[in-house]
């Protein structure tokens, strides 16, 4: 008979790659798309294709960490099987060449995780600051209100004390 001890395993022995956590299906797009990128003749490529060979590049172990990029990744390979038959075929390019640069732009904010967080801090502070602001006004507005009513019952209670000894004399 086993003990339970002996059938179970220690999670520390399981091992743990950190360095290769990639999503598969993405990195494949991405290999797809080097390939594609490398086989455009040099004399036929654009500054829209080479700033996006540079992007994919520089960004390519970003990117395999981020999922919601893989949808970009999609339309780019797509894109690139237009640029490289309209090429092949000697036709014009430029709305694909736009596509490419928006894909490039989109991709590059989705990149940008920290910038997102530091605009929602700063509007988390703008708001935080109007409250305050808003605060400290209905704070003036409360004691105003309540100065004027200490005044109204002042004259109210003088008022009272004048009508009073009026009728005693």
């Amino acid at each position: 008979m086993y003990s339970s001890a002996s059938n179970s395993i220690s999670v520390d022995a399981i091992p743990v790659s950190r360095q290769d956590n990639h999503c598969p299906a993405i990195s494949g797009k991405i290999d797809l798309l080097k390939e594609k990128l490398n086989a455009i003749e040099p004399n036929k490529t654009t500054h829209e294709i080479r700033y996006f060979t540079d992007f994919i590049e520089k960004n390519e172990t970003k990117m395999r960490d981020i999922t919601a990029i893989s949808d970009k990744l999609l339309t780019a390979l797509s894109v690139m099987n237009s640029i490289k038959d309209n090429i092949a075929m000697g036709e014009d390019n430029k709305a694909n060449l736009i596509q490419l640069n928006n894909l490039t732009r989109e991709m590059e904010d989705m990149l940008k995780p920290d910038e997102r967080k530091n605009v929602g801090e700063r509007v988390a502070a703008e708001v935080s600051r109007s409250a305050e602001k808003v605060a400290k006004e209905a704070q003036r507005a409360a004691e105003r209100v309540t100065n004027e009513a200490e005044r109204s019952a002042d004259k109210v209670k003088n008022e009272f004390h004048r009508v009073k000894k009026k009728w005693k004399l």
